[in-house]
């Protein structure tokens, strides 16, 4: 179900009439349509058909990982360093966290 916020994008997109019959599959949008409807709401064709290796991306996850690959390789393997150490310092404080709590559980029932 769209939100008014939605239902006034898709107005100006004009497929504001018709778009209840997409949600409901009773009609199937033509390519045209489903080009402006990307347009109107920022992500690709392949996102809204949920279709696609990308289609669970937005247009603006696309476009950082498209400049994230315009990027020198040295400039690369630093971030890729960096984001390593964020995700493993993340897994590392859930790990501690949940053994924390263990011995918390542990000591009450004592």
């Amino acid at each position: 179900m769209l939100t008014y916020l939605q239902y006034e994008q898709a107005k100006k997109a004009e497929v504001s009439p018709i778009i209840g019959n997409y949600e409901r599959n009773a009609n199937t949008p033509s390519i045209e349509v489903l080009i402006k409807l990307a347009k109107v709401f920022n992500v690709s064709v392949d996102y809204i058909i949920g279709e696609g290796e990308l289609a669970v991306l937005d247009k603006d996850l696309l476009k950082r990982i498209e400049d994230i690959e315009k990027l020198d390789e040295a400039t690369k393997q630093h971030l890729f360093f960096l984001i390593l150490t964020t995700l493993y310092g993340t897994i590392r404080l859930r790990k501690l966290l949940i053994n924390e709590k263990a011995r918390l559980n542990r000591a009450l029932l004592l």
